[in-house]
């Protein structure tokens, strides 16, 4: 010790283990960043791998909902097509009955006897009518 620097220090260091501790240190540093990177890595991918799940939830229900708005707009789009078919049917059908009751009218007209020239009263018995008539001309008619 020099009288001058007031308090020296000798140091005798070996180079050799310091430089042994410090790469054990480093190494110590280098797997405690690999493990808190990792364990941050696992804590992301869990929270992302949470969220796709979701996503992919949420995906499925708007497919879904996609599909059932595609099979009504489909509906809708070809109801014109089968109101007008319909319409057709209906009024073919309609022609037919009617046609049908035209004819019906007809034939149960065909039994039918007209009386002319004898005035209606209210009220009054066609029967009765009937039976006068026939005793008129001389026939016999059955009840």
């Amino acid at each position: 010790m020099s009288p001058k620097s007031g308090l020296a220090f000798s140091l005798n260091v070996d180079t050799e283990i310091l430089t042994k501790y410090m790469d054990s240190k480093l190494a110590d540093l280098r797997q405690q960043w690999r493990d808190d990177l990792n364990a941050a890595i696992s804590e992301v991918t869990r929270k992302l791998s949470d969220d796709i799940l979701a996503l992919e939830s949420r995906m499925s229900l708007f497919e879904n909902r996609l599909s059932q708005a595609e099979d009504r707009m489909a509906s809708i789009e070809s109801s014109p097509t089968n109101l007008l078919e319909e319409n057709a049917t209906l009024r073919t059908q309609l022609e037919t009955l009617t046609s049908k009751f035209d004819d019906l009218d007809k034939a149960s007209r065909s039994c039918n006897v007209e009386i002319q020239n004898i005035p209606e009263k209210k009220g009054e018995n066609l029967v009765q009518l009937s039976l006068a008539i026939g005793k008129l001309f001389m026939c016999r008619s059955e009840r």
